[in-house]
């Protein structure tokens, strides 16, 4: 008796794919597993394309890529979420469902203000038998501010697209960064995953103090990731508890931690 083994050729571009989405949910795993603390994902180019067709940060569409499948839902705020709901469905083969409901929640750059924050309040938490249905909020920022793994400040800002030691100085100055920064608020998250205290600054006050208002109770919740142009991504988990430390314009807290 004889036995034929069957072989393919290997493609590369699907290797590529595969190795880019473990690569995107490394990233997403170490921010959840730090809270605060500033990761950075790779590949946006690969995404800018199709994240100008729906409106929405190459980041987002990278974590998307990494999340969503046919059993997962999501939504997408605002007045031009629909059209980029039908895009995110086309391509990941997610099912669109209103954001009450939804398991991923993104709301876009451009969703501001009352918007944002009725999106993050109305989203659902879970419940206690089943609190692993609580909704992750992918929120898109134009200010993320904070410290990598290394303790340098890193993130960009409104008119920095990218702020690091060789831009301003020694590692853990901020104070070009703050300069830099518009509209503004520092928050200092704790919890688990985190030493003492971390010290964020972006300009989502109103997506963080809706996420504060809703006063969930663990496991109940939801998680937030924060992502900018710049593909810089800082998750605040349900398990984390955030408090705003005051406006950059103020001063805001010291990030001399």
């Amino acid at each position: 008796m004889t036995t034929s083994t069957a072989r393919f050729e290997r493609n590369a571009d699907a290797d590529q794919q595969a190795f880019r989405l473990q690569a995107t949910f490394r990233v997403l795993l170490d921010a959840m597993a730090r809270p605060g603390e500033v990761q950075r994902l790779v590949g946006l180019a690969d995404e800018a394309a199709l994240a100008a067709r729906a409106g929405l940060m190459p980041a987002t569409m990278l974590l998307a890529d990494a999340l969503l499948d046919s059993a997962t839902s999501l939504a997408v705020t605002g007045e031009e979420g629909t059209r980029a709901e039908r895009l995110l469905v086309r391509r990941f083969h997610a099912c669109a469902r209103d954001q009450r409901s939804a398991a991923y929640v993104v709301v876009p750059v451009s969703v501001r203000g009352d918007v944002a924050a009725a999106c993050v309040q109305g989203v659902t938490a879970g419940t206690l038998e089943a609190p692993h249905l609580g909704a992750t909020c992918i929120v898109e920022c134009s200010t993320l501010l904070g410290r990598g793994r290394d303790g340098t400040v890193t993130g960009s800002s409104s008119n920095a697209s990218h702020v690091a030691p060789d831009q301003y100085g020694e590692p853990g100055s901020v104070a070009a960064a703050v300069a830099s920064a518009q509209a503004a608020t520092e928050w200092r998250i704790t919890g688990p995953g985190v030493d003492g205290s971390a010290v964020i600054a972006c300009d989502r006050g109103d997506v963080l103090r809706a996420r504060v208002e809703r006063e969930d109770e663990f496991p109940c919740g939801i998680d937030v990731v924060l992502v900018d142009g710049a593909g810089h991504v800082i998750a605040i988990p349900r398990s984390s508890a955030i408090e705003c430390a005051g406006t950059l314009e103020d001063g805001g807290c010291s990030w001399d931690m």
